[in-house]
């Protein structure tokens, strides 16, 4: 992963339904699976809160998992913003051979493109 604030360029991904959140990402944007679940990997995703750019490593699960019809899982909590306060939960998610932050947020509906299951997801931090 890429330093916090660092202004490396994006990559741009082969899977054209990703190539938008892999322009908010300084590193590798890939499919992954694991099991029966479906996940979007992405090195630095940028994520704005309050005007403060923090950039963390993610993973999106496009399917039912823990609970939701979609999650996002972070390598590090991030702050919140002003509206949300995120309810983090308190247990880390091991997935992929790694250590995963998440939160418990609204139900985000798998039957959209994956830019706008992320997009909701980042809501939590608007």
């Amino acid at each position: 992963m890429a330093p916090e604030g660092s202004a490396q360029p994006a990559l741009t991904s082969t899977d054209p339904e990703i190539d938008p959140i892999a322009a908010m990402c300084t590193g590798v944007v890939e499919r992954r699976t694991e099991g029966t679940d479906a996940f979007i990997m992405m090195e630095g995703l940028r994520i704005n809160v309050r005007g403060t750019v923090h950039q963390r490593d993610a993973l999106l699960c496009l399917n039912p998992r823990d609970g939701y019809p979609t999650k996002l899982y972070l390598s590090e909590r991030v702050p919140h913003g002003g509206k949300h306060a995120p309810n983090w939960n308190a247990s880390l998610y091991y997935i992929l051979g790694r250590k995963w932050h998440s939160w418990s947020w609204r139900d985000v509906p798998a039957k959209q493109p994956s830019a706008s299951i992320l997009a909701d997801h980042l809501e939590a931090f608007t």
